[in-house]
């Protein structure tokens, strides 16, 4: 499956494993290219508290780097962000790899 990335995740536990992310010609006019995914606090609607994140881990994850509208600095941010795929849990951040 291709995909350009998501978004939601208020509350639960995500795992993003080998998934193919192609940016496209619109993506590489917009600062989310190289965006995975977008988490979101619970608003409280969702039974968690307000303000409570999910769990997230990222591996394995590649990210095209050949729509020719992206720039060599955009290019060079995939690569980039494909070596920083982390466990992110609310605000905090480590590093997987």
């Amino acid at each position: 499956m291709v995909v350009t990335g998501a978004y939601a995740g208020e509350g639960g536990s995500y795992n993003f494993i080998n998934n193919y992310y192609k940016p496209g010609p619109f993506s590489a006019t917009k600062g989310s290219f190289k965006r995975l995914f977008t988490a979101y606090a619970d608003d409280g609607t969702n039974k968690n508290e307000a303000g409570v994140h999910g769990i997230f881990y990222f591996n394995g994850n590649y990210m095209d780097p050949t729509c020719s509208k992206l720039t060599d600095k955009q290019k060079e941010a995939l690569l980039q962000s494909e070596q920083r795929q982390c466990l992110r849990t609310g605000n905090q951040e480590r590093l997987c790899t």
